[in-house]
């Protein structure tokens, strides 16, 4: 299983709900997902990092003259969150050596 943390920013237009909604859509597919934070979102899935990006950017709704997405492989590395999260425990499912400050 692997852990990768996805940012994006996507253009706000006519058809921002669309898009964001398709790419929500293929985050959740897979697996366990923390997104507790703007346009960002942690998920746990056991596809490759070539394979979760390329389903993320080809099977939702993103364009490229528009939106941005950045995804990187952080598998078993360690991290703290501070503040009132309201999803901690999905948090510790997925980063096991987050640390709670």
């Amino acid at each position: 299983m692997g852990v990768y943390a996805v940012s994006f920013e996507l253009k706000s237009d006519s058809d921002y709900s669309k898009r964001y909604d398709s790419l929500m859509e293929q985050l959740k597919l897979k697996g366990e997902m923390w997104d507790e934070t703007t346009s960002f979102a942690l998920v746990e899935t056991d596809e490759s990092l070539d394979d979760f990006e390329h389903r993320l950017y080809f099977k939702s709704e993103l364009l490229d003259s528009k939106d941005k997405l950045f995804v990187i492989d952080v598998t078993d590395r360690p991290c703290i969150a501070r503040g009132p999260f309201v999803m901690p425990y999905t948090l510790k499912s997925i980063m096991p050596k987050v640390v709670q400050k």
